[in-house]
């Protein structure tokens, strides 16, 4: 009777050793399909279908991407939504290895003060990270006021803010 105990208790704990980690990651994986998988599954469903401005017709069809491949102006958004991706994804790659590095094996008595300045400038909403780039790069921002305070420029540079550049600079450094 002790043996058949015994072998009810190991299997119980051999089976909680395997159900207590996939209950604590059910939350998290009912989270990650409502929010990413069933979006995503939508998303799929909708370019493999009829649609018109004024209604969305059932059936399959490759048009969509046809379209998306063959007109002058989405192939062109969709490229500049590459480049832009991809050079931001460089830039944030070029400064936070290094910065990695410096900080794991050679930060020395900097390592506080600079894993400060990055979890503060973290917890910063990015909606408030992008917008005072906007102070810095628009027609009345500080650089612009600053390059017309020291007589470089007559009058403000429009190419700073609304354009590529700007967008992947608060791309990169937002995101970070």
């Amino acid at each position: 009777m002790t043996s058949l105990s015994g072998d009810i208790v190991r299997n119980m704990a051999r089976r909680s050793r395997w159900l207590t980690p996939l209950a604590f990651l059910a939350s998290p994986t009912a989270f990650m399909l409502a929010f990413f998988a069933v979006p995503l599954g939508v998303l799929v469903a909708t370019a493999f279908q009829h649609s018109s401005l004024y209604s969305t017709a059932s059936g399959f069809t490759l048009d969509n991407f046809r379209t998306l491949l063959t007109d002058p102006l989405y192939r062109r958004v969709t490229v500049d939504t590459v480049v832009i991706a991809t050079t931001a994804m460089v830039i944030q790659l070029v400064i936070a290895l290094p910065l990695s590095y410096v900080l794991a094996f050679r930060a020395g008595a900097l390592e506080l003060p600079l894993l400060l300045a990055l979890v503060v400038v973290d917890e910063l909403n990015p909606i408030v990270r992008i917008y005072s780039w906007r102070m810095l790069l628009g027609r009345e921002g500080i650089i612009n006021d600053t390059l017309r305070w020291l007589g470089i420029i007559d009058r403000p540079l429009d190419w700073l803010l609304f354009t590529k550049f700007s967008v992947v600079v608060v791309l990169a450094t937002s995101w970070v």
